[in-house]
C-alpha cells in the first residue's frame, strides 16, 4: 500500500502496488490522473482516500460509496479488462436510497404544483411521502379549489375528489361533505321528479359516495314509472301503482294517472262523438275499448258505453251519414294508418292479428315528392311530427312493438335517431 497526491486538488490517495501506472479519476475532483510508478513526496494533513486493489470503488469517510472511473490504460500499455466491482455496503445503499427518495418526492411535488394544470392525483399520491406533508396543505387545497371551480357539474367535481382522495385532511373532508350534500339533494330531486336523465347521470356517483342513500333503490322504480308514462301505458301504470312500495313515488304515479288519464279520456270522448255523429258505430266502439284501458272507472266512459248500446239498438232503422268505407275493399294497412292517427291501440293490434303487413311498400306523397316507404316507416315519420296526431301515432307504434313486430334495420336506425322514447322497445 502506498500514498500519493492528486495533482489537481491535493487530496492524498492510497493504492495497492499493482495500481501503479494505471490511469484513474480522482474521487474528489474527478480529474484524470496516472497512479505514480515511483514513490513521491506527499503533502500532510489532508483526508486520505483509499483505492483498494482489485476494487473499482473508494469508501469515503462518511460511509458513502463513490465509484472511480477507470480508462483502462496504464502509462505505457493497454489493460485488457477492468477490475471487478464488489457489491456496495447495504447500509450505505439503503441510506442513499432513502435520502434520494425523500428529496425527489419534495422536488417532484413542487414541480407538479408549478404546472399550469397540476396533476391532482400524482400530487395526492406523493404528499404522504414528503418530509412534512402539512407544508403543502394550503397550496394543495388551493389547487383543488381551482379545479372544482373549473369542473363542469357534479360528475366533474366527483372526479376531482376521487383523484385527491388519498389525503385525509380535515379541510379537504369538509369540501367533500359539502359536495356529497349537494349530490344527495340533486339525486333526491331527480328521483322525486322521475327525471331519468339526471337519475342515470348521478346514480353511479351516489353508489360510490353515498352507498346507503335511501333513494338508490327507489331510483330504479322511478325510471320504470317514467318509461311507462312516456308510452302512456295506463294499464301498466295502474298495475305499477298498485304494487309500488314507495309512498312518494306511488302518489306521484297516481297523480300522473289522474292528470294524463283525464286528458286522454277527454280527447278520446271527443273522437267518439265525432264517429257517432257520422254514424260510425264500429269506430266509436273501438274508442270505447281504448277508454276502458285508460280510465275504466271514469263515469264518462260508462255514459259512452250506454249511448253506444242505445245506438246499436237503433242502428237497424237509423240511416248512416258520412260513414267511412269499411269491409274488404279497404286494405288492412290503410285501416291501421287511420287507427294510429286516432290513437286507437286496441284496433291497431286487432288489425295486426288479422294479418296487416307493416313491411308492405306503399307510395307516399309528401311535400310534392313521391317516395316508396314501408307502412311502418310511414308511421314513424308521422310519429316524429308535433301535435296530437304525432302523439297518437307514437303510442300506437309502442303498442305495435310491444306485440312483437320487428322493424328492419333502416326502421331501427330511424327510431334510434328520431324517436328515442321507442328505443327500448327495439332489439339491438
Amino acid at each position: 500500500m502506498f500514498e500519493f497526491d492528486c495533482p489537481r486538488c491535493g487530496m492524498i490517495l492510497q493504492a495497492e502496488e499493482e495500481w501503479r501506472g494505471l490511469e484513474v479519476s480522482c474521487p474528489k475532483c474527478n480529474c484524470d490522473l496516472i497512479v505514480p510508478t515511483v514513490p513521491e513526496v506527499r503533502k500532510t494533513g489532508m483526508k486520505k482516500w483509499l483505492i483498494p486493489a482489485g476494487i473499482g470503488a473508494v469508501l469515503l469517510a462518511g460511509g458513502i460509496v463513490a465509484l472511480l472511473v477507470f480508462t483502462g490504460k496504464s502509462a505505457g500499455e493497454s489493460i485488457q479488462s477492468a477490475p471487478a466491482v464488489i457489491p456496495e455496503p447495504q447500509s450505505a445503499v439503503a441510506k442513499t436510497a432513502e435520502v434520494q427518495e425523500t428529496v425527489s418526492a419534495d422536488e417532484l411535488i413542487r414541480e407538479l404544483m408549478r404546472a399550469e394544470n397540476p396533476d391532482i392525483r400524482k400530487i395526492a399520491d406523493l404528499i404522504p411521502s414528503a418530509d412534512d406533508p402539512m407544508v403543502y396543505q394550503t397550496a394543495f387545497l388551493r389547487i383543488v379549489d381551482d379545479a372544482l371551480n373549473k369542473a363542469a357539474g357534479l360528475p366533474g367535481k366527483y372526479q376531482i375528489f376521487e383523484a385527491a382522495g388519498a389525503l385525509e385532511w380535515e379541510p379537504l373532508n369538509e369540501r367533500w361533505r359539502q359536495f356529497t350534500d349537494v349530490l344527495a339533494q340533486d339525486f333526491e330531486r331527480a328521483v322525486r321528479e322521475m327525471d331519468v336523465n339526471d337519475i342515470r347521470a348521478l346514480r353511479p356517483m351516489v353508489v360510490k359516495a353515498l352507498p346507503g342513500n335511501r333513494f338508490l333503490a327507489e331510483s330504479s322504480a322511478a325510471e320504470e314509472a317514467a318509461a311507462l308514462l312516456a308510452r302512456s301505458d295506463f294499464e301498466a301504470l295502474r298495475d305499477f301503482a298498485a304494487k309500488c312500495t314507495y309512498p312518494g313515488l306511488k302518489a306521484r304515479v297516481e297523480n300522473e294517472l289522474r292528470n294524463k288519464g283525464s286528458q286522454q279520456v277527454s280527447r278520446l270522448l271527443g273522437l267518439a262523438r265525432q264517429m257517432l255523429a257520422r254514424g260510425d258505430i264500429a269506430g266509436a266502439r273501438s274508442v270505447l275499448e281504448e277508454l276502458r284501458k285508460v280510465a275504466p272507472d271514469d263515469p264518462r266512459v260508462g255514459e259512452l258505453a250506454g249511448r253506444l248500446a242505445q245506438e246499436g239498438e237503433r242502428s237497424g232503422t237509423r240511416p248512416r251519414r258520412n260513414v267511412p268505407p269499411q269491409g274488404r275493399n279497404i286494405p288492412l294497412e290503410a285501416r291501421i294508418n287511420r287507427a294510429c292517427m286516432h290513437g286507437l291501440k286496441h284496433e291497431v293490434i286487432a288489425l295486426m292479428q288479422q294479418g296487416a303487413d307493416l313491411h308492405k311498400v306503399i307510395t307516399v306523397i309528401r311535400n310534392g315528392s313521391r317516395r316508396q316507404l314501408t307502412v311502418f316507416m310511414s308511421l314513424l315519420e308521422k310519429a316524429k311530427t308535433r301535435g296530437p296526431v304525432g302523439e297518437n301515432v307514437k303510442r300506437c307504434l309502442a303498442a305495435i312493438l310491444e306485440n312483437g313486430f320487428v322493424p328492419n334495420e333502416e326502421e331501427k336506425a330511424y327510431i334510434r335517431e328520431n324517436l328515442p322514447e321507442l328505443t327500448e322497445l327495439v332489439s339491438p
